[in-house]
Formats: structure tokens, C-alpha cells, sequence
């Protein structure tokens, strides 16, 4: 249409010698040549001109009609909306996790951030389960995770972290390599099926290495050897199903009341209820910390407890606004759990079952403490009814 009409203007204006505003509105005409009177005073080729651009624009006038008829009929006109309202969302990220990969993992981990409530987006090549996602809201981009316009496109330069989780180690390896480059601060944490790549992985500037097969089989290995332990804490910082304890991350900072202080003296336990599992400082990772022992700024801190529990401890150990800053939920606990699994396991099999004895053991002394737990809120229905359409096309079972 917008051809049509300057193809027009430019007829008029060399044929009639007309003004652009006189041209234009005899162009808007030929679009429309019935139901108005004919005001133009026409040259004999402006006439025969005039003639075949009215019967060319009834041709565009028809066609546009057509085209937008059936976009509604189809659905597409509110798919092209939705898609326009989501580069929109995209464009104001900030200080989100860009996902790479759109494998069974993905689901998981969709599932974490949505319940702790952190911005995420998806990129992978399948359009069908991209169209799934932006169906239901969430964000998503289709294209390669290794190219730099998807990743500038997903708003990289802002993000706070990027999750490689393709299936296979080479897409992840050149995502990485690609997302280092545009973003040199970013976290990032890459999923890995070969342990041989560890390395190659390291040297790009990856933050964490997860290698899948390990990190499976110490967990299989955990529950035979520790059934009872890893029944009710799993390694994934979510305790068991029936139960809504969760452990989380905590960096302790300037001002915290418990820098350069004892933790007998700070009396956490008993004013929150919840408990410090470990002590991370620098390479250094002390299991159930002693009473006696002094924390310092920067240090890390992994604690259990119920929700309430924890946002209690995180009020008296983090000043000011830090705290919401510091402990992001479970999609970081998993994280640094993850990393320290192996170390945990070959350091500290008798340290993990005297905690879990004396959770059980100590006697409520405060409202906290004693705080019975809770079933766990149901996780998102977005991502439970994905993944039963995804189960029933692939004939995997039924909802």
C-alpha cells in the first residue's frame, strides 16, 4: 500500500505539477474511487494515469482486506500482539537469567524461578515449545544461545546470570564463549554430560560447572549408602516433598549482627530457629560450624529452616535492603549445593547425620523455632500444564 502511494505522489508530481499535499491526497483517492466527486482537473495523461493507479489501488485495497480477514479468522492477529507485547517485557530485563536450552532440565528449573519469583527467559531453536512458553506468558526467543544478536536481543549486557543447559557439551561450550565476550561480569553456569570438558569449560569463564553424570551418580550413591539423610535433605537445597524447608545462601556484609561475633554469642538458633549448616570462606568450607567460631565480612553462610524461619534470620544477619539482595531463593541454593556436593559427601558423612539428629532432637524454645512446617505451595500450573501436553504428544503418558 505505502508503494502504491508513492508511486502515486510521484506521478502527480511530475505528471500535474501538482504540490505533495495535493499529490498525496489524490494517491489516498485512488484507493477509494467510489462515493466522491471528482475535484481534480486532470491533464490527458494525468487522466489515463489517474485510471490504471484507481484500478492498481482497488487490487492493494482488496488484498489488505483479505490478509487482515485472515489473520483474525486464524488467530494470528492475537499471536503477533502477544509477540509484540513480549519484545516489549524483553526489552525491560534487568538483572534477570538468560536459559539456554529448552531440554527436561529446563522444566525444573523454570519451576525453581518461578516460585522464588525471579525474571527469566528461554532461548531455544524449537519454536513449537517457545510458542508453548509465550503462550502462557513466559518469556522466550527463538535462535542459536551462540549467536550474539539472540543473546543482545535477550537483554545479556543487563543480565545477572546465564544457565547453558543444551544437551549437548559443544552448544554449551560456544554459548559460553559467546556470552563471556558480550557480558565479562555475568554468572554463568553450564550444565556438563562429559567430565573430560570440565576443563575447557574453566578456561572460557565458566563460573560453575555442573557435571551431570557425576553429580547424578553421587546422588543415586547417597541414597543407597544414606537413605534416611537424603530422604529428608536433598542436595538441591529443598527438603522433602512433604516438607517446605529450603536452604539458602547468605553473604554476610558490613553491619550484620553476626561479623565479628561468635555464634554463640549472636543466639541465632534460638531467635530465628534457623540453622547454619555451613560456613563457606573464600576455598575454605567448614560443615556445621562450631559455637565458638567468628564470622567475618564476605563470608557465606548455607542455612536450613521453613520459609518464615529464614526470612527471620536473613532480617537480623543482613542490614538494610541486602537482605532481599543476598539470599535469591532456591535457584541459588541449588547452585552452590550443587558445586560443593562431592566435597560435602567425602567431608562430612558424619557431620550431615549429627544435624539432622539435632534438628529433630532440640526442643522449640521460641515461636520460630518451633514452627511447625508446612506442606509446600503448589508449584506453578503454567509449567504442570506444559509439561503434560509435552508428555502427551510424545506418547510419555497422560496428565
Amino acid at each position: 500500500m505505502a508503494i502504491h502511494l508513492a508511486m502515486c505522489m510521484l506521478g502527480y508530481t511530475l505528471i500535474e505539477k501538482w504540490a505533495p499535499l495535493t499529490a498525496f491526497r489524490a494517491a489516498i483517492h485512488t484507493l477509494f474511487p467510489f462515493g466522491y466527486v471528482n475535484i481534480y482537473m486532470f491533464s490527458q495523461v494525468g487522466f489515463k494515469f489517474n485510471t490504471v493507479m484507481s484500478i492498481l489501488g482497488i487490487g492493494v485495497l482488496i488484498y489488505v482486506i483479505s490478509n487482515v480477514a485472515s489473520l483474525i479468522m486464524e488467530g494470528r492477529l492475537k499471536s503477533l500482539l502477544k509477540v509484540g507485547q513480549m519484545d516489549k517485557k524483553i526489552s525491560r530485563l534487568k538483572s534477570h537469567y538468560i536459559i539456554c536450552g529448552a531440554g527436561e532440565i529446563c522444566w525444573f528449573i523454570m519451576g525453581e524461578f518461578l516460585e522464588a519469583n525471579l525474571p527469566f527467559i528461554v532461548i531455544d531453536k524449537n519454536q513449537e515449545f517457545i510458542d508453548e512458553l509465550t503462550e502462557k506468558g513466559i518469556m522466550a526467543l527463538k535462535g542459536d544461545s551462540s549467536d550474539n544478536k539472540i543473546l543482545e536481543a535477550a537483554g545479556i549486557k543487563h543480565a545477572k546470570g546465564l544457565l547453558a543447559i543444551h544437551s549437548t557439551d559443544l552448544e554449551n561450550l560456544l554459548t559460553v564463549m559467546s556470552s563471556r565476550q558480550m557480558n565479562p561480569d555475568m554468572r554463568i553456569i553450564a550444565a556438563v554430560t562429559d567430565n573430560a570438558n570440565c576443563a575447557k569449560f574453566k578456561r572460557f569463564g565458566t563460573d560453575t560447572i555442573i557435571p551431570v553424570s557425576e553429580v547424578t551418580g553421587r546422588r543415586i550413591a547417597a541414597a543407597a549408602v544414606h537413605p534416611t539423610v537424603t530422604s529428608f535433605f536433598d542436595i538441591d537445597g529443598r527438603a522433602e516433598e512433604g516438607i517446605s524447608g529450603s536452604v539458602i545462601e547468605i553473604e554476610l556484609e558490613q553491619g550484620s549482627c553476626l561479623v565479628d561475633r561468635p555464634q554463640k554469642s549472636s543466639n541465632m538458633l534460638s531467635k530465628t530457629g534457623a540453622t547454619i549448616l555451613c560456613l563457606i570462606r573464600g576455598d575454605e568450607i567448614q560443615v556445621n560450624p562450631g559455637l565458638n567460631e567468628r564470622f567475618r565480612e564476605k563470608d557465606r553462610l548455607l542455612v536450613f529452616g521453613t520459609i518464615a524461619q529464614i526470612n527471620e534470620f536473613k532480617k537480623l544477619a543482613c542490614p538494610g535492603d541486602s537482605a532481599s539482595k543476598e539470599a535469591s531463593g532456591l535457584g541459588l541454593s541449588r547452585e552452590s549445593l550443587g558445586s560443593l556436593f562431592g566435597k560435602w559427601q567425602r567431608r562430612a558423612k558424619r557431620s550431615i547425620n549429627n544435624i539432622s539428629k539435632s534438628v529433630k532432637r532440640r526442643a522449640p524454645k521460641s515461636g520460630h523455632r518451633g514452627a511447625r512446617m508446612k506442606k509446600p505451595t503448589e508449584r506453578p500450573r503454567v509449567l504442570e500444564e506444559l509439561y503434560a501436553a509435552r508428555l502427551r504428544k510424545a506418547g510419555r503418558g497422560e496428565e
